[in-house]
């Protein structure tokens, strides 16, 4: 069998051309050499290392962080959900521990599909530090410190005398971490960053 990328001659087994590594699936390889040599790979060859369009849209090679005072302004959009909740805190013990079930999981997702609610209307999304696209894990991770409150909300009794002052302080240390270095400390932790789209 001959490659069609080189014309090298190889075993009829190979699978790829021991000359110039073009991969040999059935269809890739000729009885005979190809008339005319190029160097230019065949277009499957071609297609096998052109990155998805997905891939290709979702990376940035230069990406601009996020402006600080964008960040705190989505952050405040994404509390207006929360407000709603916790008006069924309101009621005795059995409300204030749904409204921490349903906070959970709101704050530690927020970011699964690329940036939260505030981000999305504020054109911001979540990347890693080199500006590729951060894996859900590392945008659920990033979120870790926020949830510490309302983790304290599904604890009966104690809740109301932890949950919010513990919420405060994570608030606080976020946002003097933010203010001051550019990154949360959940960004730290999961290695990622704010940018524009």
């Amino acid at each position: 069998m001959f490659c069609q990328r080189c014309g090298s001659g190889m075993p009829d087994d190979a699978g790829f051309c021991t000359s110039c590594g073009a991969p040999t699936h059935s269809g890739q390889l000729a009885t005979l050499p190809p008339a005319i040599s190029t160097d230019q790979p065949s277009p499957h060859a071609q297609a096998l290392f052109q990155p998805r369009p997905q891939e290709a849209v979702a990376f940035n090679p230069s990406p601009v962080r996020a402006d600080k005072g964008i960040r705190v302004a989505g952050y405040f959009l994404d509390l207006l959900p929360t407000l709603l909740v916790l008006l069924v805190g309101w009621i005795p013990i059995i409300g204030f521990m749904l409204a921490g079930a349903f906070l959970v999981p709101y704050w530690l997702l927020r970011d699964i599909t690329g940036g939260s609610l505030g981000k999305l209307v504020l054109g911001l999304r979540v990347v890693r530090k080199d500006g590729l696209p951060a894996s859900a894990g590392a945008r659920a991770i990033r979120n870790v410190p926020l949830i510490f409150g309302p983790l304290c909300m599904l604890v009966p009794i104690l809740g109301y005398i932890f949950a919010i002052p513990i919420a405060m302080i994570v608030v606080f240390v976020e946002a003097i971490m933010l203010l001051s270095q550019g990154d949360r400390l959940g960004d730290r932790l999961a290695g990622t960053t704010v940018v524009k789209k």
